[in-house]
Formats: structure tokens, sequence, C-alpha cells
């Protein structure tokens, strides 16, 4: 029997509806591709309902699904578990909160065989969409354009640098990665840093990483202000041990930035303007929740109140553009005339100097000048 072509492999912890719906997926949208399933239960609280989401939704299928169980490690030794246990020759990454996207897995066949092809070791990259039932919020846009994920920051797909380099959605040789060591279980579990850390070394080591927008899946995670900012403290804890083991990515890392002295004071400002906003939504009617910075609603209903004040701001800019129109009218009618007055004056003056040459070749003329030099001469 023929073995499978990939073996995708799902860490998971404390989650199994989002492991349910990550499986069901993967089973449904897998694009006739002989794939494998490995399930990393990276010590979950509770075992039964991590088992329970497999069998779920499994059940029917007959693509071959199993479940590892470790005591809880993070991701990046769940992550190596799996493909330790895989019997692909490519293992494809995916989060337990994402779902395949109808070509995803396809995506991600096609591009390796070719590298297999050509011997070449390739890391490919698929792309994270918020999930269309999530209402996206004005933080989540801005995890999306690079405080989580940057793919609009790739400028060449086929070349991707190592710091775009997001486990949501990723592949890579079995063989290849497992010889380099997978992962680095070393650093601080839950950190957000290990991907980094790893493409570093892929690239550094020959391979190269490729990155393919068609290769999606719905990321069904709702970000929350504070544990998202939590997740940038654990991302700042990693980027110290990251760099203790290479210090050449301390710009790469954007340690470097942090240098910046005004950067404490630009946070102060900001959380004041932020929290003025927050008093506009309240004022707007949103209910009050001073222990917290909500991002989720403030668009709705913000955005509600906007368009009203917008029409008049509108109204009133197009009354003052009219105003400015109208007086820079005036200005290039009095331009124009100041030109014609100034031209006459150029040209009287010119024919004024032509009649006072013409003049001073008069005879009578030249002699009273004569005679005017020998008098000032004989004084």
């Amino acid at each position: 029997m023929t073995g499978p072509e990939i073996t995708v492999v799902i860490p998971t912890f404390d989650r199994p509806d989002r492991l349910r719906r990550a499986l069901e997926g993967t089973l449904r949208h897998h694009d006739g591709v002989a794939i494998e399933v490995v399930v990393v239960d990276d010590g979950s609280t509770d075992e039964g309902a991590v088992a329970t989401a497999v069998a779920t939704a499994t059940r029917g299928n007959t693509v071959p699904v199993s479940l590892v169980r470790q005591a809880n490690q993070g991701p990046a030794a769940a992550r190596n578990a799996g493909a330790a246990a895989a019997a692909g020759a490519v293992v494809l990454f995916l989060d337990d909160d994402c779902v395949p996207d109808p070509g995803c897995i396809g995506t991600h066949r096609a591009v390796q065989a070719c590298a297999t092809a050509s011997s070449e070791g390739l890391a490919v990259l698929g792309r994270a969409r918020w999930d269309p039932d999530l209402p996206v919020s004005p933080l989540m846009h801005v995890a999306m354009r690079g405080a989580q994920f940057d793919y609009d920051g790739i400028a060449d797909p086929n070349n991707v640098p190592f710091s775009r380099f997001y486990t949501a959605c990723a592949s890579v040789p079995r063989e290849r990665f497992l010889g380099m060591g997978g992962f680095d279980t070393t650093l601080p579990r839950y950190a957000a840093g290990e991907d980094t850390e790893f493409a570093w070394r892929w690239v550094q080591g020959g391979g190269r990483i490729a990155y393919r927008a068609n290769a999606t899946v719905r990321h069904d995670h709702h970000l929350e202000l504070r544990p998202f900012l939590e997740r940038q403290r654990r991302a700042g804890r990693a980027a110290v041990e990251v760099v203790a083991r290479h210090p050449e990515l301390f710009e790469a890392l954007g340690l470097d930035a942090i240098a910046d002295v005004s950067a404490r004071e630009q946070f102060y400002v900001a959380l004041m303007r932020y929290a003025f906003v927050i008093g506009v939504e309240e004022g707007l009617g949103a209910p009050a929740r001073p222990d917290d910075l909500p991002g989720e609603h403030l668009r709705s209903v913000v955005e509600e109140w906007l368009p009203v004040w917008a029409v008049t701001a509108a109204s009133e800019r197009r009354a003052w553009q009219a105003r400015a129109e109208a007086m820079a009218a005036a200005v290039a009618d009095r331009d124009a005339r100041l030109a014609e007055v100034v031209q006459a004056k150029d040209a009287r003056i010119a024919a004024l100097e032509v009649e006072l040459g013409r003049l001073h070749r008069f005879p009578p003329v030249q002699v009273a000048r004569a005679i005017a030099g020998w008098l000032r001469r004989a004084r």
C-alpha cells in the first residue's frame, strides 16, 4: 500500500472544539492528496474531550488519523513529536484553530513535489486569513498587517525572509526537518519565537522559503487586547533567548528599535488617545468597561457615528474649498492684470530708450554735449 504524500501535523492544547473544526476541514478539503493526520495533544487538561473531538471529526472518514499524547511541553515540542511520528515525506503544520480552504493542501503538495524533483530543500508558507464568521476588530486588522502576520510584506514569494515564516500553515520535507533538529524546544514555551529561529537555521543551512497566497486557512481565533499583549511579552522574552543563540538576529527581531528612548512616551501618548476614543464610544451609548480597553466593539459603534459627522464635515469642507477656489481665481486675475501693467511699463521704457538713443545721435545735441564737456575740463 502506498503511504501518504503529506502528513498533516496538528498540535493542540485545551481547545477540543477548534481542533474538531480543524480536523473536519482537513479531512473534507485534502484535494485528493493522499494524506494522514497526526494530532499531538500537548498535555490537555481534559484528555477525554480531545479524544472525543478526534473521534467525532473522523467518523465516517477513511483518512488515517492518529493521536499522540505528551506532557505539556509547548507547541515546538508538539510539532517535533508529530513530525517524528509522520509517515509522509512532507509534513504540513497546521494550528488547531486553522481550517484549510479548498486548494490549500493540494498547493502544498504541488510545490513540494517540484522541489523534491530538483532536490531542493523548500519550506512552503501558506496564508492565514480570519475566519469569515469572526467579527474582525481593529486589533485583528493590526495583527494581520504585521503585528502577528505580515504576508503583505513578502516582496518575492519565491524567496521569503525567514522573519515571515509562520507555522499556522507551513510545510517542510520531513527528513530535512528532522535532520536539523526541528524546532528548538529549549526556547520558552508558548513564546512565539520558535518558528523564526527555525526559519533562520533553515535558510542558513541552504534551504529556501516559498509563499503561496492561494494556500489559505481560515484562522478561527478572536484576538483580545490583554491576551495579545501577553503574547507580545512572551515574544519579547523569546527574542532575548533567540539572540543569545544567534546574535546576528538582533536587528531582525526588532531589538534595535527598543533603544529609542521615546518608545515609552509614545506608548503613553497613544494610550491616552485611545482612552479618549473609548470615551467617545461610551458617549455614543456603548456599555462602559472601565477595567478594559476594548477593541472588538469599537469599530461598529464609532463607525455608525462617523458617517453622520462626516457628511457635515464634508459639506463644510466643500464650502471652504469653494471659498479657496474663489480666492485663488481672484489672485490669478490680479496677477494677470499686474503682468499686463508690468509688460506695458517695460514696453514704454524700451520705447523711451530707443527715443533717447535717437536724440543722442542728433547733431545739435552732440555739439551741446561737446561744449559741456569742454567747459567741465576748463574749470
